[in-house]
Order: structure tokens, then C-alpha cells, then sequence
């Protein structure tokens, strides 16, 4: 078995067995969770599939000002149907960031600048995490009747030094040369020159912290409302949380659900009933974990009929006119 089998066997045994497991624990809970689905306020559940596409939309802007320092001409247009795009084939691909292979394959299409549009994805994903790891911080330091766990303190002391650590190492180069392990990988999968390549593109990034700091501002607002349709769904099922416990723990949520597995399933779900359990009890967080699932597939199939209706997603599709306009 080769390295891409063994992973994708791993990742689909994680996500089986995960839910396997939820509903096993589950087991003697399962009619509670679906009458309380059910009975699910569902005006409160469409605003929160309303929300939560449109703020799927606004994403591409934050992708699109990455983009704007290297260069890249894409159209807003094209990185919002994109954006949707990937998170449809969040579905199918390894963790909740499988969708990013999709964006920089159809952007290096685009421009016919490969590097350059990995480096943007790449870019992209960082922040995003980096702005999960801000609003868990800003809410433990400054809010106040927040109550933070062992789990929680652990998770903001792992995450500060994992990202500083990286920080260091993405800008700074006399840190990164003084890493072997990154030789390492580059070496194993026979990519020297083009690890360095990347590495300085991201690096130049140095020279555009106005425009970092745009892409975490608008980074952040866009989190916020996502934060903002996992509480409406709360709010569907009756259940009264303070919407600070919800922006403290979904970041925790969406990180974990980056693990191996088939777009986190299984991994975000557990995650969920061990987060929420305490404050909604075990079936009331399963709930909410299957409701949230429900309203993420919804979204994504705007990205199916966005993939399946644009001609720009056919053979040669964004490609036909990329290669004239940048080499």
C-alpha cells in the first residue's frame, strides 16, 4: 500500500469510525436527538443557511486581497463562485481544507502561475486559522464570566506557540534555515526548488502588512458570522447559551475538523458533543453537530450547481484565457 492509500484509508477509517462511534454512544439518546431536530425552529434554521452562504460569498475577498500582492488577476466574480466551488468539494477531498486544492488548481489555471497561486491558497488558510486562534484569545483575556477549561488553556498555549513558531519560521529566514525538518520534507517529496520558491513568495509578504492586516480584519468580521449561524441554530433547538460561549468554542471545532478525515466528519461532530456537552448535555450537542452538518451541505451544493452550470469549470474552462493574460 502506498503513501496517498495508507491516507486515504486513514482519514475514511477516522471519519467511520468516529461516527460509528457517536452514534454507539449515542445509542440509547438517538429518538431525543431526532425529535429535538424535528422540532427545530426551521425560520431560524433557513436565516442560518442564509447567513452562513452569504458569508461563504465574502470569503473570496479576503483571497482576492492575498491575491492583489502577487499579481494575480482574477475577478471578484470568479473567487466568489470558486470560493463555493471549494467548499463544495470540501465533500469529497482530505479535511476541511480539501477545497483548497481545488481553488489553486482552477486560479493556476487562471493565471497560468502555479507557485504563485498556491501561495495565495496556502496564505489564505493561514490566516484563517491564525483568526481562529485570535478570537478564542480575545475572548479568554477580555469577556468576561467566561468560563475557561483545562482543555480550553491547553488549546491556547499549543496553538500561540504553534504559530509563533511559525511565524518565525514563514518570516524570518535565518529561523527557517536553522530548520532541518523542512529540508527534510522537501526532500522527500523530491521538491527543493520549488519549497524554496514558495517559501519566498509568502516570505514577500513582509513588505505587505497593511494588507495582512485588511485580510484579518475582514478575516475576523467573516468568522464572526459564522459564529453567528452555529448560534442561531443553538437558538433553534431552544437551547439559551451566551453567544461569547459559542465564539470561544467553535474556533477549537473547526480546527480540530481539519484532522484527517472526509471534510472533518466524525472529527467535528465528536468534537461538538465534547465541547457543547456540558452546557446542552450529549444529544442536545449531537444535535446541533447534525444541524450544522446539514446547513454546511446545504452551502456546498451551491458550489455543485456553481461547478456543474459555469463553463468556466469545464475542460480548459478558467485555463482557456489564463495563459494569455500571465506567464
Amino acid at each position: 500500500m502506498n503513501k496517498k492509500a495508507l491516507f486515504n484509508f486513514l482519514r475514511i477509517f477516522v471519519s467511520a469510525g468516529l461516527v460509528l462511534f457517536l452514534f454507539w454512544l449515542m445509542r440509547d439518546s438517538i429518538g431525543d436527538v431526532a425529535s429535538a431536530i424535528k422540532m427545530a425552529d426551521r425560520p431560524l434554521l433557513f436565516v442560518s443557511f442564509l447567513l452562513f452562504a452569504f458569508i461563504m460569498g465574502l470569503f473570496g475577498i479576503r483571497l482576492r486581497i492575498i491575491m492583489r500582492a502577487q499579481n494575480l488577476k482574477v475577478s471578484l466574480k470568479e473567487i466568489v463562485h470558486l470560493t463555493f466551488v471549494g467548499h463544495f468539494f470540501n465533500n469529497f477531498l482530505p479535511t476541511a481544507a480539501g477545497g483548497d486544492i481545488v481553488k489553486a488548481y482552477y486560479v493556476s489555471k487562471k493565471t497560468g502561475r502555479k507557485l504563485h497561486s498556491v501561495a495565495c491558497i496556502l496564505l489564505d488558510r493561514f490566516l484563517g486559522i491564525f483568526t481562529f486562534v485570535l478570537i478564542v484569545l480575545t475572548i479568554a483575556l477580555f469577556v468576561k464570566g467566561v468560563i475557561i477549561s483545562k482543555v480550553i488553556q491547553i488549546f491556547l498555549v499549543a496553538t500561540i506557540s504553534g504559530f509563533f513558531i511559525i511565524g518565525i519560521i514563514l518570516f524570518s529566514k535565518r529561523a527557517a534555515k536553522k530548520m532541518p525538518l523542512l529540508d527534510s520534507i522537501s526532500r522527500l517529496f523530491k521538491a527543493e526548488e520549488k519549497m524554496k520558491g514558495l517559501y519566498d513568495l509568502i516570505y514577500n509578504y513582509k513588505a505587505h502588512l497593511g494588507l495582512l492586516l485588511t485580510a484579518i480584519a475582514i478575516s475576523l468580521l467573516l468568522q464572526s458570522g459564522m459564529f453567528c449561524s452555529v448560534y442561531l441554530i443553538v437558538k433553534s433547538l431552544g437551547f439559551s447559551i451566551p453567544l461569547k460561549n459559542v465564539f470561544l468554542l467553535m474556533p477549537m471545532i473547526a480546527m480540530a475538523s481539519m484532522a484527517p478525515s472526509i471534510n472533518g466528519l466524525g472529527v467535528r461532530e465528536s468534537a461538538f458533543v465534547f465541547f457543547f456537552g456540558p452546557l446542552v448535555g450529549k444529544e442536545g450537542a449531537f444535535a446541533i453537530s447534525l444541524l450544522w452538518l446539514g446547513v454546511n451541505f446545504c452551502v456546498s451544493l451551491i458550489g455543485g450547481g456553481i461547478y456543474i452550470l459555469s463553463k468556466q469549470y469545464g475542460i480548459g474552462g478558467m485555463g482557456r484565457e489564463g495563459r494569455s493574460i500571465q506567464t
